[in-house]
C-alpha cells in the first residue's frame, strides 16, 4: 500500500490568499476543524514557517556555531538592535549564542546547536546482525556522551561538521507572565536540566542543485514536514525567526541570500497530513519577501488567528449561554458568590444587564470576559474581582449563529490564545457541571 504524500512545490504566484481562503472555508465551517481548537491552526503554519527557514540556512548556521565559535567570540549589535553573543557554558557537545532585546537586556534568548557525533573508526567487514548491534550500540554511546558532557576514543567534537539538533529557549519575563532569569536558563542547560524551550528540530538535509547536471524536480529529494514532534511557541518563534535572520546575514550576507533563494526556488516538501496541505500553500507563498519571514507571513498569521479564534469562540456559544443561564439562576452573581468546579482552577460568575449578559473566568489572577448581546460578541480582558471590563480581544457580530463581521482582534499573543482557550474548556466544565448534570445544578442551588 502507497502512502499518500501531499507536496508543496515552489511557486512563483502569490498563492497565499487563494490556499488562504480554501483553508478558512474548511476550517471554520461546521465540524471543519479536526483540533480541538481552530486557534491552533497557528502552530502548523509557524511550525513550517520555522523549519523552512533553518533547513534552507543550516549549512551557513552550522559553520558559524562549530567554525566561528571554535575560532572566536561572536559579538555583534543588529540593524534592529538586538545583540547576538557567543556563550561558553561548558557543554562538550553544544554551542550557544544568547540574543538580547535592546529595550530589555533582560529578555531575550539562547540558540543551542548540538553537533552530529561523527565516529572515528568502523568496521570494514560485518553481518548484518553485527551492524545492527554496533549501530544500536552507538546510538546509546552517543546519548551517554551528551547527556554526561563525555568525549571518548571513538567521539571528539572536533570531527564534526554539522549540527544535529537545533533548539532555542527563552528567557526573561513576558506581557503579564512571570519569566525564568537569564542567569536560571543558562545554568539550567549549562547543567543539562529543563529550560523553557521555544523550539526545537532536527534540519534535514537539502543542497541547492547543481547548476551543471541536469535533474528533474521529480528526481530531488524533497523534504518531510510533519507536526509531529519537536516543541514549539508560535508567537515566541515569530518574535526570533527575524532576529536569526538579520543574525545570518551579518554574518555572511551573501551567503544568506543564496541558501535562501535557492531553498525557496528548488525544495519541494511534502506532508503526510493532507489536512493542512492548503495551510502549507500558502504559509510557502507568504515566505517570499526579502527578509524573513516578511510581512506578508505576519499578515497571514494575524488573518489566520482573527478568523478561527472567533469560529471557536461561535463554536462554544451555546454551551456558554446555557452555562450563563445556570450561573444567573443558581445567583452566582459576583467574585464573591462565584461558582467554584471544586477542580482547583475554575472560578466563575455571570452578571446580566438588560439583554446583554456577561460571564467572567478567571486563571492564575488572569480574567477572561465573555460580553454577549444584540447579536454581538466581546471578548475582553477584565478585573474578577470588581467585574470591571478591561481591553478587548476580539470584537465581532454574528447572523444565524455564525460570524458575519470582525471589528476587532489583537495580535497573535501566546498568553491571549492560551487564554481564551482554557477559559473556553473551563466554561464548558462549569456546562458540564451545571446543565448537564442536574444532580450538580440541585448541589448548587442557592443557599436560603
Amino acid at each position: 500500500m502507497e502512502i499518500e504524500k501531499y507536496r508543496i512545490f515552489p511557486s512563483t504566484t502569490d498563492l497565499t490568499e487563494r490556499s488562504m481562503a480554501d483553508h478558512m472555508a474548511l476550517m471554520t465551517g461546521p465540524g471543519g476543524s479536526w483540533r480541538e481548537f481552530r486557534t491552533s491552526e497557528v502552530v502548523p503554519a509557524v511550525t513550517f514557517a520555522a523549519h523552512f527557514f533553518l533547513n534552507a540556512i543550516q549549512k551557513l548556521l552550522s559553520e558559524t556555531m562549530i567554525g566561528r565559535l571554535k575560532s572566536g567570540e561572536i559579538d555583534i549589535i543588529l540593524p534592529s538592535g538586538w545583540r547576538a553573543r557567543s556563550l561558553d557554558i561548558g557543554r562538550v557537545w553544544k554551542r550557544h549564542i544568547e540574543f538580547t532585546n535592546p529595550a530589555d537586556p533582560e529578555r531575550g534568548f539562547i540558540l543551542q546547536g548540538q553537533l552530529e557525533l561523527v565516529e572515528k573508526e568502523r568496521p570494514t567487514e560485518e553481518t548484518g546482525l553485527e551492524m545492527a548491534g554496533r549501530m544500536i550500540g552507538s546510538l546509546k554511546e552517543q546519548t551517554r556522551l551528551i547527556d554526561e558532557n563525555l568525549t571518548s576514543p571513538d567521539y571528539s567534537p572536533e570531527e564534526s561538521t554539522t549540527l544535529d539538533e537545533i533548539s532555542v529557549y527563552r528567557f526573561g519575563a513576558r506581557k503579564g507572565w512571570e519569566g525564568e532569569t537569564r542567569e536560571w536558563v543558562t545554568k539550567s542547560l549549562a547543567e543539562g536540566k529543563y529550560a523553557p524551550r521555544v523550539l526545537e528540530y532536527w534540519p534535514q538535509s537539502w543542497m541547492p542543485r547543481d547548476p551543471s547536471r541536469p535533474q528533474a524536480r521529480q528526481d530531488r529529494k524533497m523534504i518531510q514536514f510533519s507536526t509531529v514532534g519537536g516543541s514549539i511557541t508560535p508567537g515566541e518563534v515569530m518574535t526570533f525567526l527575524p532576529v536569526l535572520s538579520e543574525f545570518a546575514a551579518a554574518i555572511d550576507e551573501a551567503e544568506f541570500n543564496f541558501a535562501l533563494n535557492a531553498h525557496r526556488q528548488e525544495a519541494v516538501y511534502y506532508t503526510l497530513e493532507g489536512e493542512i496541505l492548503s495551510l502549507l500553500a500558502a504559509t510557502r507563498a507568504a515566505l517570499q519577501e526579502k527578509e524573513f519571514p516578511g510581512g506578508k507571513f505576519i499578515a497571514m498569521i494575524q488573518e489566520l488567528w482573527k478568523q478561527t479564534a472567533a469560529a471557536d469562540v461561535a463554536a462554544f456559544l451555546n454551551q456558554i449561554d446555557e452555562a450563563t443561564d445556570q450561573l444567573l439562576e443558581l445567583g452566582h452573581t459576583s467574585s464573591k458568590e462565584e461558582y467554584d468546579c471544586n477542580d482547583g482552577r475554575t472560578r466563575v460568575y455571570a452578571t446580566t444587564e438588560g439583554k446583554t449578559r456577561t460571564t467572567y473566568v478567571e486563571w492564575e489572577d488572569l480574567a477572561t470576559v465573555f460580553v454577549i448581546g444584540h447579536d454581538r460578541v466581546v471578548v475582553a480582558s477584565g478585573d474578577y474581582e470588581t467585574g470591571a471590563v478591561g481591553a478587548p480581544i476580539m470584537d465581532f457580530t454574528l447572523e444565524d449563529g455564525a460570524v458575519k463581521k470582525i471589528s476587532q482582534v489583537v495580535p497573535y499573543d501566546d498568553i491571549a490564545a492560551g487564554l481564551l482557550r482554557r477559559s473556553l474548556v473551563d466554561l464548558s466544565s462549569v456546562h458540564c457541571h451545571l446543565v448537564s448534570d442536574p444532580a450538580e445544578t440541585k448541589r448548587n442551588a442557592p443557599k436560603v
